[in-house]
């Protein structure tokens, strides 16, 4: 999203996030917002002056779902069936498989990537149901097989966004000017300016003189 920056890895991938809580929805009155870094995952606020979101709907998903047409496998205690996914994100993905799931039902499922072996995705649970379609929301994963997953989906968001995933991350100059519009920077200068302005105020007898000087 424009020049927003996700202050962990330092990627721009991010995307507008649901509000959480009574002040988040206040923050947004003065053109403070939620972002979600859709590769790292960092939940991050920042400060989108003259910017205005309209919900026209509720919105709880945080990630986008990316295309993809992918080959699966999918086993639950009693039950091994073949699928395919339509769409995946770091968080989950859409299945179309003739397997009868219910909602709620945990699954361990395989992906198998273009020229590469088997993602396996420990635990993923079905959230919804249509038809032939599930959705389904990534709940336990190893290590190793999510750095996979990780590479993956940068290489979608590469191609549909025109983003390069192996561009390096913010160096500290960069990460400083990204602080000046992270809403939590501005926040802790708000509490620190309120504070020493209420010390002035509470004790005018207190004088702030320079270390090694005389007042």
């Amino acid at each position: 999203m424009g020049g927003l920056r996700c202050p962990k890895c330092g990627r721009h991938v991010v995307r507008r996030t649901h509000r959480s809580g009574v002040v988040e929805r206040l923050l947004s009155r003065v053109s403070v917002y939620p972002f979600r870094c859709q590769l790292c995952g960092r939940r991050f606020r920042a400060i989108q002056p003259g910017t205005r979101w309209v919900t026209q709907q509720p919105e709880r998903r945080e990630f986008d779902r990316l295309v993809a047409r992918l080959p699966a496998s999918l086993s639950t205690g009693t039950l091994a069936a073949e699928g395919a996914v339509t769409q995946i994100s770091m968080a989950g993905c859409t299945l179309e498989t003739d397997a009868l799931l219910a909602v709620g039902a945990v699954l361990r499922l395989r992906l198998h990537l273009p020229a590469d072996h088997a993602l396996e995705v420990d635990e993923a649970m079905v959230r919804w149901v249509r038809e032939r379609t599930v959705g389904l929301e990534f709940h336990s994963q190893r290590a190793d097989e999510r750095a996979r997953l990780r590479r993956f989906v940068g290489g979608l968001v590469a191609v549909y966004h025109g983003v390069d995933d192996d561009a390096a991350p913010a160096t500290p100059w960069r990460w400083h000017r990204g602080a000046l519009r992270s809403a939590d920077f501005w926040f802790v200068v708000a509490v620190v300016v309120f504070l020493v302005v209420a010390l002035v105020i509470l004790f005018p007898e207190v004088k702030f003189c320079p270390r090694g000087s005389r007042c």
